[in-house]
């Protein structure tokens, strides 16, 4: 039977790399709040602005202008350190272990050899979509961008090519029939 396990500690790299992914690639929220703020600026220098100060320009507007421009990607900052420092204190020394077969997916947390009941068990149809990139798998579970990720370095059993199989066979597709899977990088063969 097809089966993949990895098991690797919690990786803040990989966990950052995938929030910011979720959030450029796959967020429509993030570049809509920064539209948002541009026009919103954009109407205070054309509209307000120049009512307010008879026409004049200003050096002050123009650094209002960066400071909102910078509001959204700062926000974002400190909402992925803050997740990442939430899951440190929750997962800090403990195993994640995710065993991916064509009938589920198992993730289950181990403290010290013993299996914690933080895990669940996952089907298919419940992955929103999944995300090859250089080091990893990105498995989201909703449109917010929670999820889990398996670090390719840390697969155990199986290998890179029977994941990417178990994927593409198992994984849901969009109503117009494209697979909720899709590979960001070229590999060099």
């Amino acid at each position: 039977m097809d089966k993949i396990i990895s098991k690797s500690l919690l990786n803040e790299k990989l966990q950052k790399s995938m929030m910011w992914f979720y959030a450029l690639r796959k967020s429509f929220k993030f570049y809509f709040l920064l539209i948002v703020y541009l026009a919103v600026m954009l109407y205070m220098f054309l509209v307000v602005f120049p009512t307010l100060t008879g026409g004049g320009d200003s050096l002050f507007f123009y650094v209002m202008i960066v400071l909102a421009t910078l509001v959204v990607p700062t926000t974002k900052f400190f909402t992925i350190a803050n997740s990442v420092s939430k899951l440190r204190k929750l997962y800090l020394h403990h195993n994640e272990m995710v065993e991916i077969t064509k009938a589920k997916i198992d993730w289950k947390i181990e403290k010290g050899g013993e299996e914690r009941n933080d895990g669940i068990v996952l089907s298919w149809n419940q992955i929103m979509s999944a995300c090859e990139v250089k080091g990893a798998f990105y498995f989201y579970l909703d449109n917010k961008g929670n999820g889990f990720l398996i670090d390719k370095n840390t697969i155990i059993k199986g290998d890179i090519y029977l994941l990417r199989k178990l994927i593409i066979n198992n994984i849901g597709k969009t109503k117009r029939g494209k697979l909720l899977y899709k590979k960001y990088f070229k590999e060099n063969d």
